[in-house]
């Protein structure tokens, strides 16, 4: 885990420029050593193309320097435990840095804690962009598994389940709960936000190695909003998906 920061980046980032958070919970336990097919048909880890979708995201952001001044991006993974990769930063550091962190997998999924732990920490975030006098969009929430949650029931998922519906039911974030291939328990994630509002969440599943797609989806609609074009409800951003795989 890389040490904490709490400025996160804020104090370089130029004032009349509104942040654009974006929170990614990503599944890196042991299942995300199989094989699933890439978007050219051959077999490879889907951990492999989780960490290209991350790269595809960075560089399409930067090939907008309106966007990467704006945007900033916090990775937290839950495989065996829960690891905050990335605090949230000015994506900008990725572009004209070494990139978004290199992630590996293996052990369980303990997506809850994971759910609970970042939004925590993207409103500690959100405090610190206020305490700057800087404007904030709606924070973009992306939580892609490929399997079943360690814990369906119990505290530690209704403190999750809790979270996500006090975030969505005060505008404060749009919520994405992505199933990660054909085994992925989109009956869970569905479970998880039935509390919701339906325009602020949705749930679909990503087939076929479209991660890249998924992450090039996902940095347009983070640079429309960087760019005033308004922010799309979550089931707007996800029909395409949805359509074909729900």
């Amino acid at each position: 885990m890389p040490p904490e920061n709490t400025d996160y980046g804020l104090g370089e980032v130029q004032a009349q420029v509104k942040r654009v958070p974006n929170l990614f919970l990503l599944d890196t336990s042991g299942s995300m050593k199989m094989e699933t097919e890439d978007p050219d048909g051959n077999r490879r880890q889907k951990i492999d193309l989780l960490n290209e979708g991350l790269e595809w995201f960075s560089e399409d952001i930067g090939d907008d320097f309106e966007t990467r001044e704006g945007v900033d991006v916090s990775v937290i993974t839950f495989g065996g435990g829960v690891s905050v990769e990335q605090e949230f930063r000015p994506v900008k550091e990725w572009v004209e840095g070494e990139g978004p962190p290199l992630l590996s997998a293996g052990g369980q999924t303990p997506m809850c804690e994971a759910i609970t732990r970042g939004l925590t920490n993207l409103n500690e975030y959100k405090s610190e962009v206020d305490n700057n006098n800087l404007g904030r969009h709606r924070a973009m929430v992306w939580l892609l598994t490929d399997g079943r949650p360690d814990q369906t029931s119990g505290n530690d998922w209704d403190a999750a389940q809790q979270s996500v519906e006090a975030f969505t039911q005060n505008d404060s974030i749009f919520f994405w709960g992505v199933g990660i291939g054909d085994d992925a328990d989109t009956d869970t994630l569905r479970n998880l936000v039935a509390g919701c509002p339906g325009p602020a969440t949705d749930v679909f599943n990503l087939g076929r190695g479209r991660f890249n797609e998924f992450f090039k989806r996902a940095s347009a609609s983070a640079t429309g909003a960087s760019k005033g074009r308004g922010e799309e409800s979550a089931s707007e951003f996800s029909e395409e998906f949805s359509e074909e795989y729900l």
